[in-house]
């Protein structure tokens, strides 16, 4: 009898622990349905990596939304549709653009919103009941789009490095060692040459600093005899009578 009644009390909480969880989800799904959303399509020009549905929609980085689908348009290949859902009460407005961005460096991309500042709100088809947001190419599908060139020009700089490094350069950087070592060994057994060398070099330094010194001594002995002689020459003259060019000739 005791076994029954644990077993009963058992069975009856597994069932009231199943009712709160299934209110809980009827709740949640319900508070989703009360949930007003506006739809809009963005039309992202190239790749959109690191996008899927599901993924978050952010105004001035506040999340407000999440992506509903993402399909390439039939009439334009070059473009991709993503169609987002946002929250009724948030500020759509004219002006307001849609580029890709990245989430840290995990690699998932979302959209974000920005501009549209002080500005009417931007039109709702009636008839699709969808409003149509401008795109701008955003840095995130710049290096999506250039990732192959950077790979193949990082493929080749390997290629060039792998080559400079290479059998013959490693035999050209081996022969200037040797002949730079063969250079260095000529150049010590010759020491006591180049250090005579050295010293007359120093000795004929010496001399011409000595010769530069003594001819200018004798340019300034030269000049004051020159100044001296030609200074009397003329006092002489001045004190001759007559011209001095009379006294020159005779």
């Amino acid at each position: 009898m005791e076994t029954r009644a644990h077993h009963l009390l058992i069975g009856t909480f597994m069932l009231l622990l199943i009712s709160g969880l299934f209110a809980f989800v009827i709740w949640l799904a319900k508070v989703d349905v009360d949930q007003q959303y506006k739809r809009y399509e963005i039309f992202f020009e190239g790749s959109v990596a690191g996008l899927s549905e599901g993924s978050a929609v952010r105004l001035n980085g506040v999340p407000v939304g999440s992506v509903l689908d993402i399909s390439i348009p039939p009439e334009d290949p070059s473009k991709v549709r993503v169609l987002v859902r946002i929250e009724y009460d948030v500020p759509i407005l004219e002006g307001s653009v849609a580029r890709l961005e990245l989430q840290g460096f995990t690699g998932i991309a979302f959209v974000q919103i920005s501009g549209g500042q002080r500005g009417r709100a931007l039109p709702i088809s009636e008839d699709a009941g969808v409003g149509e947001i401008p795109s701008e190419r955003s840095p995130i599908q710049q290096v999506f789009e250039e990732a192959p060139n950077l790979i193949n020009e990082a493929i080749l700089a390997v290629n060039n490095v792998k080559e400079l490094l290479g059998p013959d350069t490693q035999q050209r950087v081996a022969n200037i060692l040797e002949n730079i070592d063969i250079l260095s060994s000529s150049l010590a057994g010759r020491s006591e040459e180049i250090n005579a060398v050295l010293l007359h070099l120093d000795d004929a330094i010496i001399d011409f600093q000595n010769t530069a010194k003594a001819f200018s001594n004798l340019a300034e002995t030269t000049n004051d005899v020159m100044n001296t002689d030609v200074r009397k020459t003329f006092e002489q003259a001045s004190e001759l009578p007559g011209p001095p060019m009379l006294w020159l000739m005779n």
